[in-house]
């Protein structure tokens, strides 16, 4: 672990209601605990969002960061689970009765320990929800950025009022076709292009699009797709119709362009989530890309990048608990 005296931040991966993992990381970095709040005397925490659903500690998880930010003693984004909860308890105004994120069996159900934790319709969890909303979606620190997904400045654009997002942008947000639901799309769930064959996801869902490693300055858009190396939700370790070959865009005479701008080579480091890495932390996306995502609720590690001013991002400065 790096000297601890230094100056700088640490961002802090995925946490997803790991409340344990994440007072042990904290603790291990350093940070003392003083009435419930951690504080470090020379660093600030950075929170890539996704604080909530999946794990078993989901209030301890979110008051120990909440915490933090009130304090003054970390930063946060939002994540995409954070705006899911915010559009599932935000009623629709053009619908009368019906909520921005619709509370549908499967969208219930992937937030079902959240609001089991805080009780739905709860005091708690609008409290939650508001604080949620006034989380940024992106940092852009002095040397240093953070965001949950994906950094695209054209999708940052397309959000006229900024990083915290309003009431309107949220209503926009949830709407297919909308510049603003685009952004979202991009900054919080990573941007995603065709491919071909279909494959299931971490939680057997079906997908016929992979993620788009925005990070990489590879020659060939083939070699930008994120995708499992064999699916792990079927028992024969393949998906149907899929016998191990590589996958390939679905049409590559169509599917000729990036969905976005490759991150440029020369800009400030950026530090990220959301991607689901697995094993310990050994190589940094990109010299100045890293992902701290490694599957904590899944098995994995809950992961810190402790940032000191650095341009050319260190796998040495990786710390992780779990």
């Amino acid at each position: 672990m790096k000297n601890t005296t230094e100056e700088g931040f640490d961002v802090i991966g995925d946490v997803h209601g790991m409340g344990t993992e994440l007072v042990e990381l904290l603790t291990h970095l350093g940070y003392e605990n003083t009435n419930g709040r951690f504080a470090h005397p020379t660093r600030r925490a950075v929170f890539v969002g996704d604080f909530v659903d999946r794990g078993p500690e989901q209030r301890l998880a979110a008051e120990t960061a909440k915490a933090m930010v009130d304090a003054g003693t970390a930063l946060a984004v939002m994540g995409n689970h954070e705006f899911n909860a915010i559009a599932f308890h935000t009623p629709d105004p053009n619908k009368p009765g019906q909520h921005l994120r619709r509370r549908t069996d499967r969208n219930r159900e992937q937030s079902a320990v959240f609001l089991e934790a805080v009780k739905e319709d709860s005091t708690l969890h609008a409290e939650y929800i508001e604080w949620f909303q006034s989380l940024p979606m992106w940092l852009d620190l002095d040397g240093l950025r953070v965001i949950h997904a994906c950094w695209d400045e054209a999708a940052m654009a397309n959000l006229p009022d900024g990083p915290t997002l309003t009431t309107d942008a949220l209503i926009a947000a949830t709407q297919k076709g909308t510049p603003e639901y685009e952004a979202i799309e991009t900054l919080l769930k990573g941007p995603e292009i065709p491919i071909d064959p279909p494959y299931h996801d971490k939680d057997g869902f079906h997908r016929d699009n992979a993620r788009f490693a925005w990070w990489s300055h590879a020659n060939t858009l083939g070699d930008m797709i994120e995708v499992p190396a064999k699916c792990t939700h079927h028992t024969d370790n393949a998906c149907p119709g899929h016998e191990g070959e590589p996958w390939q865009l679905a049409n590559p005479t169509k599917h000729t362009e990036r969905p976005v701008a490759t991150y440029p080579s020369d800009a400030p480091p950026v530090l990220f989530g959301h991607y689901w890495r697995r094993g310990t932390p050994n190589a940094t996306e990109a010299p100045n890309a890293a992902c701290t995502d490694y599957s904590a609720v899944k098995g994995g590690h809950l992961v810190a990048y402790r940032w000191s001013g650095e341009q050319k991002l260190d796998a040495e400065r990786f710390v992780w608990v779990g």
